[in-house]
């Protein structure tokens, strides 16, 4: 099992437990159960569910014995200033699948602390929990544990990537 501990001081970063961003868990309704008789496909390449992906992301989150933890990016300037977002960006032509695409932009985004692109497109691809797919933007968003990254390994390592001055 992956080490856990919160990432606190990535630069425009912010960690929320999981009840800041939708209060008291909600009632559950009853759950139903269908059987298929065979998994639905894993999504390949930049399909998924049907729709042609144009741009992915992540929110890396962390379990502690407190609860679960989603680290988002705050916004600073331009039309989406004082909003939270997942770790993403659009396609590139050498990416090879939409969760390499998720994976290039949380490690350009966070310096690399959680692992090269390549690796964490691999976890990704295995680990993912869940996704969700914003069908008129073209968009996927991918959950993923992470790791305990101490503030002082995430401020020696810099967001790397377009965009960034190091």
């Amino acid at each position: 099992m992956v080490a856990l501990a919160a990432l606190a001081a990535l630069a425009s970063a912010a960690l929320l437990p999981s009840t800041a961003l939708y209060g008291s868990p909600p009632r559950r309704p009853p759950m139903r159960v269908c059987m298929r008789q065979e998994p639905p496909a894993a999504p390949t390449g930049f399909q998924i569910a049907g729709v042609d992906v144009a741009a992915a992301g992540v929110i890396p989150f962390m379990r502690r014995r407190d609860g679960v933890y989603y680290l988002m990016q705050s916004h600073e300037n331009g039309t989406r200033a004082g909003l939270l977002s997942d770790f993403g960006g659009k396609r590139e032509e050498d990416d090879v699948d939409a969760y390499y695409t998720a994976a290039r932009e949380l490690a350009e985004e966070t310096g690399s602390v959680f692992g090269s692109a390549e690796a964490l497109a691999s976890r990704l691809r295995r680990e993912s929990p869940a996704r969700v797919l914003k069908r008129s933007g073209r968009y996927v968003t991918f959950l993923l544990e992470v790791p305990f990254v101490h503030e002082a390994h995430a401020r020696a390592s810099p967001p790397r990537g377009r965009g960034h001055s190091g």
